[in-house]
């Protein structure tokens, strides 16, 4: 985590003076001691990317094979997929592949109701407590962004770009889409220790008649996204 935090503060422009290491303990097995825990089962597992990422909505790069894929679990209907996370110099970003027999997508406009068609949202949390992000991007590559609670700070602004496994042609046979998303450290801040990141992947599945499904990397106990006390840890490997 050290190195973590050493990389990113330098693309900020800042280095801190890494902590002391603690005395070891002759009583505890020190082998032991120093295995990293299994992240929970939701947490988003963000790999380190060694270069930035291309954002174009395919996951060409060596850090995507080995990225751990966290599942979406459905919370209205049936709406599963996967994503992914990964982290670099420059940003954070997540990889999301959802199955889709129907592909719909209507809004153009920025920050518009991108959740009328199908879409893939990302929420961000640096602090416990503090205000997080909403982005979102529908199959046009439509996108929104927005900062919560109203008035907390400036809107991010959110880079993303997806491929479709069929087209929106309602005539055509679809099989899923898949959406990459990033957000600049500029933009959320860099990680410092004990912070406890937290977030969730999700999606709006639109059926061609009938109200849309829903799912979320989150296991959340209502059909809300925002339901920030539910949200999973964001867990950046080193």
């Amino acid at each position: 985590m050290t190195r973590l935090l050493l990389l990113l503060l330098a693309a900020c422009g800042s280095r801190p003076t890494p902590p002391a290491a603690p005395e070891p303990d002759s009583e505890v097995d020190s082998e032991a001691d120093t295995e990293t825990p299994e992240p929970p089962a939701n947490a988003l597992w963000c790999a380190h990317a060694a270069t930035p990422l291309t954002i174009d909505g395919f996951p060409d790069e060596p850090v995507w094979a080995s990225s751990r894929r966290t599942p979406l679990l459905s919370l209205v209907g049936t709406a599963p997929g996967t994503a992914r996370c990964a982290w670099s110099e420059d940003g954070l970003t997540v990889f999301v592949r959802v199955p889709d027999d129907f592909l719909r997508g209507t809004v153009t406009e920025r920050d518009g109701r991108t959740w009328d068609d199908d879409v893939i949202e990302w929420f961000v949390r640096p602090t416990p407590e503090g205000p997080y992000i909403e982005t979102q991007v529908n199959v046009l590559g439509t996108l929104f962004d927005k900062r919560l609670p109203e008035g907390s700070g400036s809107d991010p602004s959110v880079t993303a770009d997806v491929s479709l496994n069929g087209s929106l042609d309602p005539e055509t046979d679809d099989t899923g889409w898949q959406a990459e998303l990033h957000l600049t450290w500029a933009e959320i801040g860099v990680p410092g220790p004990g912070e406890g990141w937290t977030g969730h992947v999700a999606r709006y599945d639109h059926p061609m008649d009938g109200d849309p499904s829903l799912g979320s990397t989150a296991p959340l106990s209502e059909p809300s996204f925002h339901r920030t006390g539910e949200w999973p840890a964001i867990v950046f490997a080193p």
